[in-house]
């Protein structure tokens, strides 16, 4: 258990870090795939992305720690009451969908950043949600999580 919550709190801390410092470094260097003209790059920072970004965080962490819950506190005792499981997993990816749907909906003014802010806002979901949930899913519910055993076989995690 103590391993499970301290790889969640690992990429929540390096999803945050990525978040909250690096992407929006990425746009103030304003080169290439982040290069934002249409308005002034400092303010869509402050007014636009951080909220954004705060939005597609909160819900991916909070749809991580739920599915945590769920599955820690979940019997599994047989091969029979895992395939279930596979349907809360996916509709509490509909969470950080529908936060990254929010963010873009009401917090981009930017159409010069619409396709960078979209691609970023769902790498940040695949690595919270679905990374955190691949690697830290408890017991007999660790494989739930597409492409969970080949990852859980590459970091040679049990």
């Amino acid at each position: 258990m103590i391993w499970e919550l301290t790889r969640i709190l690992t990429v929540s801390i390096i999803s945050a870090i990525l978040i909250f410092l690096i992407q929006p470094w990425l746009y103030r260097s304003a080169i290439g795939f982040f290069l934002v003209t249409d308005l002034d790059i400092e303010d869509w920072l402050a007014e636009q992305y951080m909220p954004g970004a705060v939005i597609v965080f909160s819900t991916a962490l909070g749809a991580t720690i739920l599915w945590y819950i769920i599955a820690r506190n979940k019997a599994v005792t047989a091969a029979s009451d895992v395939a279930p499981m596979r349907l809360p997993w996916g509709l509490l990816l509909l969470i950080p969908i529908i936060g990254i749907c929010c963010a873009l909906y009401f917090f981009n003014k930017s159409n010069d950043a619409l396709l960078s802010l979209t691609f970023l806002y769902v790498v940040d979901t695949l690595m919270l949600y679905w990374f955190s949930t691949a690697i830290s899913s408890p017991g007999l519910l660790k494989f739930i999580p597409p492409g969970s055993f080949t990852l859980r076989h590459l970091l040679r995690l049990k």
